[in-house]
Parts: structure tokens; sequence; C-alpha cells
């Protein structure tokens, strides 16, 4: 009956997404194909081609061709900001327009939206780049990754070694001291970031220009020039020198010489070319950059995205968290009004800037200031520079937080700021706009905190998913420090941070608060002239009873984790010795990508996660337990079933750097490696058991057959990376593509859909698979958990970090359907035991398989008879 239902809802389904399919191309085709063709260029089978392709992937009746008519009526091929988020809005508003159903299937609304609007701007003949002037990466996150979810998380652990070498033998520092560190790495942090920003994109444009050159000069192939990027990933310093010297003079001092050894091998004309490139892109691309990245900005929520609102640096603030409260701090001196004091550059004292209209500043005669993001002061009419804004001084902050920390445990914490982080992005206006007037005021104080640093402080043996949703502001900062017992944590915003980037952050942070904290202990505390005032955070029973009811209704932001750290990495690093020499270099990610797919159908329940699953079987008098144990057999059985398409996200950064990350979507085609294998390791037992000619022919023949597989394998993820790394879609790369590879790889290009590209992309995966790769040497960073965007069909999300000292630590976040349905029923410890099993399971799986993949291949041939 069940069976029977399905079928015809899904048979209802189709035949209501053909219909809009049909009513939408129907309206597309009467925008006037001559006009589309004069302005675009296309040929009218092509125009006519696209007119299909974005009825077939963004069915919504008559919108489309609303917009496309608005579009033709624009003078120009650029577009307006506020043009692009009008159309994009509107397409937004008419996923509603879409049959029930068909996104929750193949689709997320957001990335088809803006894929059907690339296209309509190609007919249009609107010029893309000026519709997505940050990358079309950026411009998706902020309409597709909104929610607490889509933020990522990772671990260091050197402050915490860092006191442990320092205090062996006497006390450790108070935590005010330490506190106190932290705040005033957080403050140089915001100060120094646009100079961080400029760091890392000039050494990335100027290797990608490196590189560019040596290939024209034919010079790719040297040593020298041979895989740049990679040797400087592998040693650009995290960390001050020893002497406790600027960070960033000291990365400059190393990366200049590495950087003109490799300039001096070229030709004088290549060299002059690569200045003349770099210094345009400098000028035409940098200051876009750091305005696209800063951290000095808050996340404004409508209903269908978010915009980053720019917070001056002179109303910046550190939220700073103690015993549930949240704490302002200020980023900048201010005197005992509260104007923020600008520090002229010749020997003088400081002079207090005053408040004009519209929250402008100006100096004592009113003539108009402004301040950049580094605290420079700057006259608005002339631009002369006036002085410098300085962070508080060591002396104030510890004087705060000891004032703070001193504080007795009084009234329970208010739970609004938990509530707002952990709503729906979509209704945060509506939220906020029930509170009281006061509350709202604090909020929008609490929203001019980039950064959030919460001592309360953790567990380090939880899964870094659950430190993660300690107390972390309203959902509107760009990052989140949280400190456990042996560690930090950092929980990065993705529209801020990305996985590469923010590690390198956290790193830097991390250094930063080591050696603040090496200035700060031998300070005195400045004694506040006030002490310090948690913020009320009033909630209201409208506010309360609106988020228990979405919460009833979206339950899929719940989740359970796991993590282990059993990988045996020297038998993986000997397998991977033993395929070189065969001839087949896979890498560590392309044995874990491999073995993912095989662990897929081979996964089954451990005996104890069997029985407790029984157990719930057997609770028939409650029918949420039947649903949730039904919810977990079907889903297992359909796991087992699937072939997992692996959303793998790329750092793009060596490419472009506004471009961020290429997301590329891979499902394994080649389906018979498993069963090759299977045959491989039954002609090894047999030769094994008797070794005569005859079974080491038919091993050997097996083994030669599975590792021309394994080598396809790899050859098929070394062009999707590629392809991806170029920002290329496959409805251009795969022509390409096709006539310089081999049969088998042709068959797999051919199976992939042609309507990919950057944004609809990330649509395709049901996992997220996510390697950061092995840290640089000196390292602290520990753990990684990756980020999950705001569609559904995202069921698991892995996280691998490996630590410099070669162990490999895997997360997983599992947001399979019977996750919420457990959790809602108190049934937490079977939800746990279900993602630690499935992570176990894939953990010890592929030691085997590694263990089992090793006894084969390093099989040596018998000695010949006499």
């Amino acid at each position: 009956m069940r069976n029977a239902k399905t079928r015809t809802h899904d048979s209802q389904l189709d035949l209501a997404v053909q219909q809009s399919r049909q009513t939408t191309l129907a309206a597309l085709t009467q925008v006037d194909d001559s006009t589309l063709q004069q302005l675009s260029r296309l040929t009218l089978p092509e125009i006519q081609a696209i007119k299909e392709q974005v009825a077939q992937i963004f069915p919504a009746g008559n919108l489309l061709a609303f917009v496309l008519i608005g579009l033709t009526k624009l003078k120009g091929r650029e577009l307006s900001p506020k043009q692009v988020s009008q159309d994009v809005t509107a397409l937004l508003r008419g996923i509603d327009l879409i049959p029930h159903g068909l996104y929750s299937v193949f689709f997320a609304g957001p990335a088809a939206a803006l894929y059907a609007y690339q296209k309509l701007l190609q007919l249009a003949g609107k010029d893309s780049a000026s519709a997505f002037p940050q990358g079309t990466w950026q411009f998706y996150l902020q309409f597709a990754l909104r929610e607490d979810t889509a933020r990522h998380a990772n671990e260091t652990i050197g402050f915490q070694q860092a006191l442990a070498a320092r205090s062996a033998g006497r006390q450790q520092p108070h935590s005010a001291i330490q506190a106190a560190a932290w705040v005033c790495a957080i403050l140089e942090l915001i100060y120094r970031y646009d100079d961080l920003l400029a760091a890392d994109w000039s050494e990335r444009v100027m290797l990608r220009l490196l590189q560019e050159e040596a290939t024209a000069a034919k010079l790719a192939d040297e040593a020298l020039f041979a895989a740049a990027v990679e040797r400087w990933n592998g040693t650009r310093p995290y960390h001050r020198p020893a002497d406790g010297s600027d960070y960033l003079y000291y990365r400059q001092t190393v990366f200049q010489p590495f950087l003109n050894e490799r300039l001096a091998a070229l030709p004088q004309t290549a060299q002059k070319r690569f200045h003349q490139r770099y210094q345009a892109r400098q000028s035409q691309e940098l200051a876009h950059y750091q305005e696209q990245m800063t951290i000095l900005a808050a996340l404004d929520p409508e209903r269908y995205q978010e915009h980053r609102q720019a917070v001056p640096l002179w109303q910046a603030m550190v939220a700073f968290i103690w015993q549930g409260h949240c704490y302002l701090l200020p980023v900048c001196q201010k005197d005992e009004h509260g104007s923020p004091l600008c520090f002229p550059a010749e020997p003088a004292g400081p002079m207090p800037l005053y408040m004009l209209d519209a929250g402008k500043l100006c100096d004592a005669k009113r003539r108009a200031v402004w301040v950049d993001r580094s605290g420079r002061v700057l006259y608005r009419d002339d631009g002369q520079t006036l002085g410098r804004l300085r962070p508080p001084t060591p002396e104030a902050v510890l004087g705060w937080l000891d004032a703070i920390l001193a504080t007795p445990a009084g009234d329970a914490p208010p739970m609004l700021d938990l509530l707002l982080a952990e709503s729906p992005r979509a209704l945060q206006a509506q939220l906020r706009d029930k509170l009281p007037p006061q509350t709202r005021a604090e909020l929008a104080s609490l929203r001019c905190a980039p950064v959030v640093l919460n001592w309360d402080g953790f567990s380090y043996e939880l899964p870094l998913a659950y430190i993660r949703r300690g107390r972390r502001g309203i959902g509107d900062h760009a990052l989140t420090v949280l400190r456990t017992d042996w560690s930090m944590v950092f929980d990065q915003s993705h529209i801020f941070f990305d996985g590469m980037w923010g590690l390198a952050v956290a790193e830097i942070l991390t250094d930063g608060a080591v050696h603040w904290q090496r200035h700060v202990e031998w300070r005195s505390a400045s004694p506040p002239s006030a002490a310090p005032v948690p913020l009320a955070l009033s909630s209201a029973p409208e506010v309360e009873a609106m988020v228990q009811a979405e919460g009833r209704t979206q339950p899929q932001w719940r989740e359970v984790a796991a993590e282990s750290t059993g990988i045996d990495m020297p038998r993986l690093a000997r397998l991977r010795k033993w395929l070189n020499q065969r001839g087949t270099p896979l890498t560590v990610n392309d044995l874990m990508i491999l073995y993912r797919f095989l662990h897929a159908s081979r996964y089954k329940p451990s005996a104890s996660l069997a029985r407790a699953i029984k157990e719930l079987a057997r609770r028939t008098d409650s029918p949420d337990a039947v649903a949730a144990y039904e919810s977990i057999r079907a889903t297992l059985l359909r796991l087992q079933e699937m072939n997992p398409a692996l959303l793998i996200p790329m750092d793009a950064s060596n490419v472009s750097p506004k471009e961020r990350v290429f997301p590329t979507t891979f499902r394994n085609p080649l389906t018979e490696l498993d069963v090759k294998f299977k045959a491989t390791q039954e002609r090894y037992v047999a030769y094994r058991s008797q070794s005569d000619a005859a079974h080491w022919r038919s091993f050997d023949r097996a083994r030669r057959e599975f590792l021309a597989y394994l080598k396809a394998f790899g050859q098929l993820l070394d062009t999707l990376k590629a392809v991806t790394m170029r920002g290329e879609s496959f409805n251009t790369a795969t022509i390409r593509l096709l006539a310089h590879l081999p049969a088998s790889m042709q068959r797999l290009l051919d199976q992939i859909p042609q309507h990919i590209g950057v944004l609809n992309e990330i649509v395709k995966g049901n996992e997220v698979f996510s390697n950061t790769g092995r840290v640089t040497p000196g390292s602290s960073l520990t753990r990684f958990i990756s980020a999950k965007d705001d569609g559904q069909t995202k069921e698991m999300v892995w996280g691998i970090l490996t630590n410099a000292q070669g162990q490999m630590v895997i997360s997983l976040r599992d947001f399979r359907p019977f996750v919420p349905m457990l959790l809602a029923i108190g049934e937490a410890t079977l939800a746990n035991m279900l993602a630690q099993d499935y992570l176990e399971s894939y953990v010890k799986g592929f030691n085997r398989f590694a263990a089992e993949l090793s006894a084969i291949i390093s099989l040596k041939s018998p000695p010949p008879t006499k």
C-alpha cells in the first residue's frame, strides 16, 4: 500500500513538473527571438536550447519571461547591484510557483534560481561578470549558506601548549590574563585584517602569474617552478619569529626570497611583464577583494538572502561571554563620554571625535572625517590624514576582564541569543521586530561585534560540532572563538570564511594570543571607571512561541556528530608507496573517496547498534518511535543501494582569490571496482593456498585489471580537479577533454550532467566530503568540521584534517532523516550511536581495505622454475 501511494505521488509530481515546464517554455517562447539574437549574438538554435534548458531547470511559469523582458529593456551590458538583487529576489519568490516536492528531490532553490538567472543574462546579452563582481560563489553564499549549519569550525591547541610550557613548575596565569591575551589578539586581528588579506592575495596572485610566465617561457617543468604553489603552501609561516616581531613583516621577508629566486630564472621580458601584470591586477582587484572578505561587517538577514552591512571600526565591539552573559568591549579607545579618540601622527595628546548626523564623525571644528578599516582617520574633503584610532591598552582590557570574571554568578543567563542563533534566518526580521525596544537596541550594539569570545569553557572531549553550539552571538557575526579545557574552537560563517582561509586565520590568531600572553602577564590592570554591564537581552513571549512553532515545522536543522582518529596512517603511507611503484599514483584523498563508495554499499550496523535499533522497534505503543524506526530502516537501505554523490569543495584562491571555492560533485562511474577487487582477492587467496604457475597467472591478470581500474579512477579525479580548478563547467570543458582521454574516461565524462556550472554544481551532492589535507609543520590545528548548505539534500558532512603529527581526524555531521525524529522523542543516545557506528565502520573498513590492497599489490611474482 505504501509503495502504491508513493508511485501515485511520484506520478502526480512528474505530471505537475512537466506541465510547469511546458508553461515556462511557452512564456519564454513569447519573448522575441530576433531581439534576443541582436542583444546576445547567439544563433536561433542556441537561443531555443537555452530557453528549453531554463524551463527544465527552473519551471516557474511566466516569471522567467517577465525577468527576461526586463533585462532586454535595460541599456548597456553591465548591471547595477540593485537590479541584480531585485531580479534574483523575484526568482527566489518564484520558487513557490514550482510544483511542491521538486526541489526537495532534485534541486536547491537558490542555486537553481541563480543558475537560471545566469542563462537569462546570456540570452539578454548582459555581462555576467558585472552581475557577480565578487564571483558567483560569494553571491551564492548569501542565498544558500545562511543557516547555523552553514558554519564550519576548527580547533587549535597552540595557546594551551604554550601556557603549559611556560608554566612548567609554576602556577599558570589566572584566567583574566589568558582572556585578555585573546581579546588583545582579536583586536590586533581586526586592525590588521586588511593587511593580512593583502599579504595572502599578493602571494597567491604573484605565484599564479609566475606559473603563467614560466609556462609561456616553457620553464614550467623546471624544478624551481614545478609545484611552486604547493611548496609555498607548505612553508608559509603562520607564527611570529622567535623574537616576537611583527608577523606580517616576517611573512613578507620569508616570501620575497622564495619569489625572487624564481623570478630571476625567467627571461628579462617575462620578468618585466610579470611586474606589469601584477601592478595592474593590484590596482584593479586588491581593494575590492579586501572589501569582499573583511570581517568588519554584520550579516543583515532578509527573507531570501543575507546582506553584509559594514561596521565602522569606531563602532566595532568584541563580544565577551562569561557565565552565559554577554559583555561588549570597544575596539578603539574612547574618552569618558564615549567619543572615539584619534591619535595624531605628531607628538600630541589624543583628540576626541564627535558624532555628526547620519552616523558620521567630525573633529572639534566640525570638519567631517572618516575612518578606514585599519584605523586611519582621514578628512572627507581632501583625504588628508588626521591620525589613527588605537585599540584599548592591554591594561584597560585586563581591567575589564578582571571585573567581569570577578562578577559572582547571579541571575540565569538570557536565552534569546541562543534562540536567535538557532532560528531560521528568514524569520529573523519577524522575530526581532517582536522584541522590546531596549532589546532591539542591545541587538544593534551586539551586531557591531564581528568576533565573539566565549570564555565559559567546554569539554575538549566533546565532538567539535557540539562545542560550537555554545553561545555564539545571534548568527550575524563572522567569527566565534570558544574556549575548552585544552583548546580553542573557531566557529566561522561561510560567508566570511572558507575552510582553508578559516584554518589559516585560526592559526594566526592563536599565535597572536600566545604573543599577547607574554605581554599581558607583566601588566597591571587599569581599574575600569565603571564595571562592564552585561546585555539583558530580554525576550518576549511571542518570540519564544514563534521559535517553538518553527522548531516543530523545521526539524532539518537538527544534527548529531561523530569523530574518529583511527585511520592507520603508516599503513596508508606504505600502500601509496607500493601503488606509486605500480604506476598508480593515488593521493590520500583519492583513496578515501574511493573507499567511501565501497563503504556505502558494504555498511551494516554493528551488533550493539542493531540491538539498540530493535529495542526501538519494540516500542509499538509510541507512533513516533515506530516512525523513527521505519525511517532508520528505510534510510539505511536506501543509502546502501545508492552510489553517493560527493560534493567536494576545492580551494580556488590560487586560481582567483575572489572566487574562493570551486565546488564539484563526483559520483563514481566505475561501479565495477568493487567486483574487480573481490575477484582479485579470491585469486590472491587461491594462489596463497596453492602457489603454482596457473594460479599465479590467474591472480596476476586479475591484479593488472584491477590496477587499471584504480589508475582510471585516479585519472578521473585528476581530470575533474583540473577542470574544476579552471573554474569551468563541463558543458564547455567536456568537449575539449574527450579527445585526449581513454575510452573508459570518455564514457565517464559523457555520463556527467551537462548543466553543472559553479552554482548548479553545489546542489547535486548528497554528501559533503571536505579534506583539508595535512597542516603545515608546527601548526597546532587539531580538528575540522565542514559546513552544510541550507538545502535538504546533504545528509552527511565529512570533515578531514591531518595534524602536524601525522594523525588524521575525521568528523561526521549526520543530518539523515531519522536524526530529528530520534532527538524529538529523547533518543539522542541512539542517534549518536548511529553516527558513530557509521564513521567507525568507515574507518575500520578503510584500514582493512588498505591492508588487503597492500597485500595484493606487494605480492611479488614467484621465481622462474628451473
